[in-house]
């Protein structure tokens, strides 16, 4: 992976030449005759593949997870989960001495079933082996990231639901729509890392290399967004969705105006697959829409619902409701972080000159 400096050459009238690298050209095994692509990329740089590199098979990437009896659930969970996004083909769990223990077991089969297009392809008493079976061209990250932001809003609008209704089953659908979000994010961040490896794949995806961090911050995000709806569903679960009567409606005004700031968030995440444009001043009313429902919204619903509890002798149900605010106020910052991103890619969207002197909130 070294750097070479080489003078370009000039070969008859009008065409110019570079040579190779010696030790580059043996290791791809180039002989004189052979054909090569010239791709132009984005940067006006040019990557030069060999075409008999393109029909090798690509070599197979494996992690060996050795665990003992003092290894975590914990622990060993997350080690598969960074397995699968750094774009790993198997991994391998392997008991360091004996037989896998009964909660290994488990966390391996339950990993399983929050990792798309993982199986288990070998399980013995002391193994087992995970096969990622995914295709990285069946999925565009753009696509999956408008799912996330899809079912985002809908945790939102069953919370409402819930609120609305008293009925607790909204809620658990929201629970269950999280372990979705989880799901794709993974695959994603998935996509993406395997992508800067693949310069075909990146193409595939319609993202450009260097915003790469961008739209996995998005994605990140939108998981935030996910975990702090599912928290918040489980607190009215916890404490009984009862506890809202009283403050019904000065909840229900804060939640309608977080469903319509997901709504926004979420509508400028899926016009991201049209053609990677968004307005500008879209992005920056939505920012101030959030900013304004942080600052001033929630605040004041939380000194309304103080105010309503001030005098009970049961504080358990303003604890609840405070707890349930303060999710809500998780959901909007996460929200925000998104914003801020999709407005900076709004701006390196439009070139050289961003016009802005005719536009106004």
């Amino acid at each position: 992976m070294g750097v070479s400096i080489r003078k370009v050459q000039k070969f008859g009238r009008s065409t110019l030449m570079v040579s190779l690298p010696a030790d580059w050209v043996k290791r791809v095994g180039l002989s004189r005759g052979d054909s090569v692509r010239i791709e132009i990329l984005e940067d006006d740089s040019i990557r030069i593949v060999p075409l008999s590199v393109g029909t090798k098979e690509k070599e197979e990437r494996v992690l060996m997870i050795k665990v003992g009896n003092v290894t975590s659930e914990n622990l060993l969970m997350r080690t598969i989960v960074a397995a699968y996004v750094l774009g790993m083909d198997k991994v391998i769990v392997e008991a360091s001495e004996g037989f896998l223990s009964q909660p290994h077991m488990n966390v391996i089969k339950d990993v399983k079933q929050r990792l798309i297009g993982a199986e288990i392809i070998e399980h013995t008493p002391g193994r087992v082996t995970l096969s990622i079976l995914i295709d990285p061209m069946g999925y565009r990250a753009l696509d999956v990231m408008a799912r996330m932001a899809d079912i985002v809003y809908f945790m939102v609008s069953h919370i409402a639901a819930a609120l609305q209704t008293g009925s607790q089953h909204f809620l658990s659908e929201v629970l269950e729509l999280e372990n979705e979000v989880d799901k794709l994010h993974a695959l994603i961040v998935r996509q993406l890392i395997v992508a800067q490896r693949d310069r075909m794949l990146m193409r595939h995806l319609k993202i450009k290399p260097y915003m790469v961090t961008e739209y996995r911050g998005i994605v990140k995000a939108l998981e935030e967004v996910a975990d702090a709806l599912s928290r918040a569903a489980e607190t009215l679960m916890e404490g009984g969705i009862a506890v809202t009567k009283r403050s019904s409606e000065l909840i229900r005004t804060c939640i309608e105006e977080l469903q319509g700031i997901v709504s926004d968030v979420t509508e400028a995440v899926k016009d991201l697959r049209v053609d990677g444009r968004l307005s500008t001043v879209r992005m920056h009313n939505t920012l101030d829409r959030i900013g304004n429902f942080r600052n001033t919204i929630v605040r004041s619903t939380n000194e309304k619902i103080y105010k309503l509890f001030r005098e009970a002798e049961d504080k358990s149900t303003y604890l609840i409701l405070r707890d349930f605010m303060d999710r809500l106020g998780e959901v909007a910052a996460a929200a925000e972080a998104i914003a801020e991103i999709l407005f900076d890619i709004t701006v390196e969207a439009v070139g050289d000159t961003l016009d802005i002197s005719k536009e106004f909130p």
